[in-house]
């Protein structure tokens, strides 16, 4: 799989990094945000980096904390085990396009951090698009259909409380498996009946 741009949060030797890389061949205009929570979801701060222009092959670094100077400015009773950053990046190319991303880091090793349990609450729209909400930050939330080939369009993402996440499935992609009902329309029955939700937390014994 290959992303003509894509958006990365890191770390590496004790300092913390937001790095956009642009291989789409046309200039690129960013602006990145990052926001910085506990993992009850309670905000801690935010960052708004706007404007970053980036020619058509070339990487950047548009921000960058050592992670000891950024544990220190945190409210009191938070540690680095207890909060984590969550970045959102919306980039338009000269050719009018768009393209929208974000990635989730961890200031301490995941097994570290107590991760409390969400309520996902999943609902199947109209439109066929499913519509997902969650009282506390889910994190690697993965999305399972079995017995249903397709594709849904994104996975293993950050589920943030009081922001609705919209997430359409394809079976057409690959080709309809269901049952004979499914294939007349059922669809949006068989998502409700059989998907399959896990976050991190679920995998954690």
């Amino acid at each position: 799989f290959f992303a003509p741009v894509s958006f990365s949060l890191f770390r590496k030797d004790g300092s913390l990094f937001a790095c956009i890389v642009n291989e789409s061949g046309r200039r690129l205009e960013a602006d990145v945000t990052l926001e910085c929570f506990g993992l009850d979801g309670t905000p801690l701060f935010s960052r708004h980096i706007d404007g970053q222009e980036l020619s058509g092959d070339e990487a950047r670094c548009v921000w960058t904390a050592g992670s000891d100077e950024l544990t220190a400015t945190l409210p009191a009773g938070y540690g680095r085990e207890d909060c984590f950053i969550y970045g959102s990046m919306t980039a338009r190319t000269d050719d009018g396009g768009t393209t929208s991303m974000d990635d989730t880091l961890f200031l301490e090793r995941w097994k570290r951090c107590p991760l409390q349990k969400a309520a996902i609450r999943l609902s199947v729209l109209p439109s066929g698009q499913l519509s997902l909400t969650s009282d506390r930050p889910a994190f690697y939330v993965a999305l399972d259909l079995p017995g249903t080939r397709g594709q849904f369009s994104d996975n293993m993402f950050t589920l943030l409380p009081g922001r609705e996440k919209l997430v359409s499935f394809s079976a057409s992609s690959y080709g309809w498996e269901g049952s004979a009902e499914a294939a007349e329309g059922g669809l949006t029955k068989t998502l409700e009946k059989n998907i399959r939700i896990l976050s991190l937390k679920d995998t954690y014994s």
